[in-house]
């Protein structure tokens, strides 16, 4: 985890996205807030459909306006406001001072235009830098991140690398500016473990260099201990819980963080256990009408949180935020359900 977060970078309240479909709109995040400090690593977790991406793409107006309508009460960029800044302005932002790392590298890469030439085209767009310059570091940043042969790669088109390799081309891509805030949807997913280890490095080594912030979107919770600093459990399109990466492993207080804390795959000693699921699916946006949006699928909900929706209270400390009616019962509920174990080692 980095150390000593510093001042305010980026800040998302009270965070909204709705589709327009043929059927009506359709609301896929509810009530994001967060916000990220220089030096910091923000984790935000949670299952598929979610709302995780979705907000990452909404924080910085990525989406088709003319398809999607994206609210917030504030939506800052150090001292821009990106509700209101221009295209053309946030054009200049993106790859520049801001960098995305996207979950598909195959459609966010160009397919007609060769590795090197993509690479380099980010350099002399952002940074004026000239041609043989620019390749120079690309080729090293490509090193860095694990791809061999970097030279060779450079004149390869996206078709022809693997998925994995394609992904290390994105993370280079992303960081060739040395941006201020990244924001990496699944960055290390393709990849293999020894792979991931070497790119979290970078990103890492990065971050202890110049102050980059870092927006990590993933399911992997061994990621999360390793790299964060806090973590958002998203669900539903609604941030469950909120709180300090140790204090999220130590004390959960949402049945939703305890159930993903227990799928996580563990050591075990003597006869082996079967993996923890959770029961049910997530809902689909069209079906977040009222009450607590995981009470079809918790094993601790009543009446009032098939009812009610919780509202975002404090819980054992002043970052530890969590939306739910019964959060001082769950350390108990996860211990009679035998999903209190906890073995993640931080940092």
């Amino acid at each position: 985890m980095s150390e000593r977060p510093g001042d305010l970078l980026f800040e998302a309240r009270h965070l909204r996205v709705t589709f327009q479909t043929d059927a009506g709109p359709v609301p896929a995040v509810s009530d994001v807030s967060f916000r990220v400090r220089r030096g910091q690593t923000l984790g935000i977790v949670g299952e598929s459909g979610s709302g995780k991406t979705v907000s990452s793409l909404a924080a910085l107006r990525l989406h088709d306006p003319r398809t999607t309508t994206v609210a917030a009460t504030r939506l800052r960029f150090a001292d821009l406001d990106l509700l209101t800044l221009p295209q053309r302005d946030l054009r200049k932002l993106r790859g520049n001072r801001i960098a995305v790392v996207f979950q598909d590298p195959m459609t966010s890469l160009n397919p007609y235009l060769r590795i090197g030439v993509q690479l380099c085209e980010v350099l002399t767009l952002h940074r004026g830098i000239a041609r043989s310059q620019a390749e120079e570091l690309a080729v090293t940043l490509l090193g860095q991140v694990g791809l061999a042969a970097a030279p060779e790669r450079m004149r390869s088109y996206p078709h022809e690398l693997s998925g994995g390799m394609r992904q290390r081309v994105a993370i280079a891509m992303a960081l060739l500016c040395g941006p201020d805030l990244v924001f990496a949807d699944e960055p290390t997913t393709a990849l293999d473990v020894t792979i991931q280890a070497q790119v979290l490095q970078v990103m890492r080594d990065q971050q202890m260099r110049s102050g980059m912030a870092l927006v990590l979107v993933t399911h992997d919770m061994g990621v999360i201990a390793h790299m964060a600093d806090h973590v958002l459990v998203m669900y539903g399109g609604l941030v469950l819980e909120s709180a300090p990466v140790a204090e999220l492993f130590d004390a959960p207080r949402h049945p939703y963080t305890v159930g993903l804390l227990a799928c996580r795959p563990r050591p075990h000693k003597g006869r082996p256990r079967h993996l923890f699921a959770i029961a049910g699916t997530p809902p689909r946006p069209q079906e977040m009408l009222s009450g607590c949006v995981f009470a079809p699928r918790c094993g601790l909900a009543d009446a009032r949180c098939r009812r009610d929706q919780p509202p975002e209270t404090q819980a054992s400390g002043p970052e530890h935020l969590v939306r739910c009616f019964r959060a001082e019962e769950v350390p108990q509920w996860a211990r009679s359900q035998q999903l209190a174990e906890q073995e993640v080692v931080l940092g």
